[in-house]
């Protein structure tokens, strides 16, 4: 059998060694395996580009890069003798992959390979990143794949966190995070301000944060742990406020520059078996449908997804939340009660095995 050369670039690989920590087995490599449809006698690791340089045309190579706006990217890659190492591999008969799976930004990176790589080469080479719509750039002529890398990191970091805090708070309706503000989750907290849902909800912006959470330096510290799990760089574990609120308002990235996927917020939701209602792209819930989940029609109106605007999406949803806050405790609780179902099945939908952190080879609603 080949043999296969994995090299991570950047500095988000580090994130992969607490998915790998708790699988039990190295996920890029997995992933890389199912891409080329292959085994391989020897597996070699590679952290950091210098090895990339050095490397002989001998074998099938897979690349982790952290995204199109990193130091290191595709783009950057192409402008270095690491070109001609690409060629040469391709066209002695191995597989490349470029795999990038914390940024959606497909249209980017496939440009870059249509401008640098010839014909023959982009056509036998392999890209994988986390935009469920990748399928719709079948015209450059690449190998596509879609990872549903969120799910694992979702689950992964919270198995780690789970019960490492325990304190009691005090009862709120909801909780929305929202540690990065950017225009467009500024829109969603400003439609909750005017509302007067700010002291109804556990919410975090930019000038407010949880008890006990510090994301100085972009990482979520939870201050109460001192292992190796304590600067977990995924996100807070919310498991001591699930026990707090009835729901989670999930604010994901809304910007045009980005594509519409799932990101860890929402599977972190699922995870801690919460209800949700989701501010973010058109057609996000139709994406979670696809993938095999539920939403909660039953507690919310949720035609509010194909909504494009987003200071309508938001005013809309602000009111959802705001009806939600005004009814009796009683009929609160009764909503998530008759919600059990579809909590569990999400639940159980993520952790299954055979999902968390899956790849697709075609479309997901073509299944």
């Amino acid at each position: 059998m080949p043999n296969l050369d994995l090299f991570s670039i950047g500095e988000q690989w580090d994130w992969d060694r607490y998915i790998n920590l708790q699988l039990g087995r190295n996920h890029f490599e997995q992933v890389a395996k199912e891409c080329f449809e292959k085994e391989y006698d020897k597996v070699t690791h590679h952290n950091g580009i210098e090895n990339l340089y050095r490397h002989l045309p001998h074998n099938d190579i897979a690349i982790r890069f952290d995204n199109c706006f990193a130091p290191v990217n595709l783009e950057t890659v192409f402008n270095s003798d690491i070109l001609q190492i690409i060629e040469r591999t391709v066209l002695q008969g191995h597989q490349v992959l470029f795999y990038v799976p914390t940024e959606p930004f497909t249209k980017q990176d496939l440009r870059a390979c249509s401008k640098y790589l010839r014909n023959n080469v982009r056509n036998k080479i392999h890209y994988a990143n986390c935009n469920p719509n990748i399928f719709d750039y079948s015209d450059f002529d690449m190998n596509l794949h879609y990872i549903d890398y969120f799910s694992v990191w979702a689950v992964t970091g919270n198995v780690h966190w789970t019960s490492q805090v325990n304190y009691k708070n005090n009862p709120k309706d909801f909780i929305a995070l929202a540690f990065t503000v950017r225009p467009g989750k500024k829109i969603m907290l400003d439609a909750l301000k005017e509302n007067g849902l700010y002291t109804k909800g556990y919410i975090t912006d930019s000038d407010n944060i949880i008890d006990n959470l510090d994301d100085s330096k972009g990482r979520y510290n939870i201050r109460s742990m001192t292992d190796e799990y304590q600067k977990h760089p995924n996100f807070m574990n919310i498991t001591p406020w699930t026990k707090a609120v009835h729901l989670e308002l999930v604010i994901e990235d809304t910007e045009s520059n980005v594509p519409l996927f799932a990101s860890e917020k929402i599977y972190r939701a699922m995870y801690n078996k919460m209800p949700f209602i989701v501010y973010g792209k058109k057609g996000y819930l139709q994406l979670l449908k696809d993938l095999g989940y539920k939403t909660f029609d039953a507690i919310f109106d949720e035609s509010y997804d194909e909504l494009g605007n987003r200071e309508d999406k938001a005013k809309f949803i602000a009111k959802e939340i705001d009806r939600f806050c005004n009814l009796t405790e009683a009929k609160k609780q009764d909503l998530i009660d008759s919600a059990s179902d579809i909590i569990e099945h999400n639940y159980k939908i993520l952790t299954n095995p055979n999902n968390i952190g899956k790849l697709f080879n075609k479309p997901i609603n073509s299944r």
